[in-house]
């Protein structure tokens, strides 16, 4: 797959961290609150593989003494993804 940043800032670390994963034919996920990151990840066609810190935690079974910020909790994602794919689908019509 090409890496193509069009519009969105990533820095090179993020660029490289899509570059790696996009290449790969594994199983993988991305987590992380990044937004440029995160809108990256649904214009390239990822929009699956975007999960939460704590969605990850529940999966393994992890229950954290303190709790997560609001950027990793599962509710903040849904609700940050669902405005950025709003956001994508009116500046493509």
């Amino acid at each position: 797959m090409t890496l193509r940043l069009d519009d969105i800032s990533l820095d090179l670390g993020e660029a490289a961290l899509w570059a790696h994963a996009s290449n790969r034919t594994d199983a993988w996920v991305l987590c992380g609150p990044d937004k440029a990151s995160l809108r990256f990840g649904i214009r390239a066609g990822f929009r699956e593989r975007l999960v939460s810190l704590e969605r990850l935690l529940d999966d393994v079974g992890h229950r954290p003494r303190i709790p997560l910020r609001e950027a990793y909790t599962k509710r903040w994602l849904r609700g940050t993804l669902g405005s950025m794919i709003l956001d994508e689908h009116r500046v493509s019509d």
